[in-house]
């Protein structure tokens, strides 16, 4: 049998002594009301943002000179762009452009349509920035993207150009970092360390538990709202409906709250004393609770816990309960079929290769390690 690895909240002895560390906390104030702010930080909306590349864009196409015609086409589909797409997908797309018009502009090419030559010089001139290869091939995919867009050949199918993709990701650098997983034990831990009765701490544990269970990606986190919560009073868990996730824009998704997260979101909405609209908002310098959390909110929450549990905090981001998650269902042989299904991934590929590391542990290899244990025949290292 598993071991337990949460503890409900209760008033425990280490509960208790938690109690009293608040007192040395800046940002807990005995005997106030639920700290809540109606006054919202601003930043630029995405839409907003989107306007600016447009902008930023077509005046780097105007001084290319580029062909009136492609320029008027461009600025048309480029609008139903920013409508149509997710966030980060439009932002990759339009700012991969903003950077190749640049590279175009300074070197005295037109950008569009995208010939040969000046596609070889640009992936000369990543290559030179020395640019990953993940990243060269999302630039080279961006601009055959936008010649689809515009109903124009695809650049890259071009004897020459094809060779030369080949050439640079051989030379280019090709081991992704992958976001270290927040699992199981750490989650515990940062129960431990972390105090719900403060409330940057609540909502730093809340979103850790929630984003565990749910293996839901930083955009989807943040969208949430107390009416998308139900809570099972049979057994203490609760479902979380997803209006739209990445993979699934047309049909709603339910993603599940063990007990233990169900009673420690809970706590986090007695703390806030929100009872309506986004579940997960930001807390300022002075612990005012503002507006819904941002993606970039998720990342800062996550090196924040990563911190107090004593971790390198570069190795972590939002995804990293995301992976942790998929990993912890992975070594308790959890059907990959429902892992898919859990963290609404479409393909097995993100699946596989969350697993790789666990296989490696559990492959022939470990098999073999564990029967020389086992018998008379187990190879003897330093000691």
């Amino acid at each position: 049998m598993a071991k337990k690895i949460f503890t409900p909240m209760e008033e425990s002895e280490r509960y208790k002594a938690q109690r009293e560390r608040l007192h040395n906390r800046p940002d807990f104030r005995i005997g106030q009301q639920p700290i809540h702010s109606d006054a919202a930080i601003t930043a630029d909306s995405h839409h907003t943002k989107m306007q600016r590349y447009k902008s930023q864009i077509e005046r780097l196409l105007n001084d290319c000179q580029c062909d009136a015609v492609i320029l008027s086409e461009w600025l048309s589909r480029a609008s139903m762009l920013i409508g149509s797409l997710e966030d980060n997908s439009a932002i990759a797309l339009f700012s991969d452009l903003k950077q190749f018009t640049t590279y175009c502009n300074e070197n005295g090419f037109k950008p569009i349509p995208i010939q040969g030559n000046v596609l070889d010089g640009y992936l000369s001139f990543l290559v030179s920035k020395n640019r990953k290869r993940a990243t060269i091939d999302r630039h080279v995919n961006s601009l055959a993207a936008w010649h689809e867009h515009l109903e124009l050949d695809d650049p890259r199918k071009t004897f020459k150009i094809k060779q030369r993709i080949k050439t640079v990701r051989k030379v280019s650098r090709s081991n992704p970092k992958q976001a270290k997983g927040l699992r199981a034990n750490n989650l515990q831990l940062a129960y431990e360390r972390l105090s719900p009765d403060v409330p940057r701490d609540c909502a730093d544990i809340a979103l850790l538990f929630v984003a565990f269970y749910t293996l839901c990606r930083k955009s989807e986190l943040v969208g949430f709202d107390w009416e998308d919560f139900e809570k099972d009073d049979e057994d203490g868990s609760a479902l979380l409906t997803l209006n739209q996730s990445k993979t699934n824009k047309d049909e709603v998704e339910y993603r599940y709250l063990s007990p233990a997260a169900t009673s420690i979101l809970l706590h986090w909405k007695n703390i806030s004393g929100i009872e309506t609209g986004a579940i997960f908002r930001g807390i300022t310098s002075s612990a005012e609770i503002t507006s819904r959390l941002s993606v970039k909110g998720v990342d800062r929450a996550y090196k924040r816990i990563a911190k107090q549990l004593g971790f390198d905090a570069s190795l972590f981001s939002g995804h990293s309960s995301r992976v942790g998650g998929a990993q912890e269902m992975l070594e308790r042989d959890i059907d990959s079929a429902k892992i898919m299904l859990a963290g609404g991934w479409k393909s097995i590929r993100m699946v596989v290769k969350y697993a790789k590391k666990i296989d490696a542990k559990k492959g022939a290899a470990a098999l073999l390690s564990k029967e020389l244990e086992n018998s008379t025949g187990e190879i003897q290292g330093l000691r």
